[in-house]
């Protein structure tokens, strides 16, 4: 009987492991994809940034132009 406790003791321990593994893999898996997610927002906020400021600077040029054409016929 007591080899048959132990083995049934042994057994638990390494069940109690395997979900212990096992939920450490899925946080890790989870917060993969945590990241992943924020590094692809990290990268479509710069493109729009970019696509922003590309704007801007036309329309800075263009304002730039107008003013000067303006001061010319003043």
């Amino acid at each position: 009987m007591g080899a048959l406790t132990a083995l049934q003791t042994a057994l638990g321990h390494g069940e109690a492991a395997l979900g212990a593994l096992r939920h450490r893999f899925e946080a890790a898996r989870t917060l993969g994809a945590s990241a992943r997610q924020i590094t692809a927002k990290s990268i479509e906020l710069q493109q729009a940034a970019d696509t922003d400021l590309q704007e801007r600077r036309q329309q800075t040029n263009e304002a730039i132009l107008l003013f000067s054409q303006y001061a010319q016929r003043l």
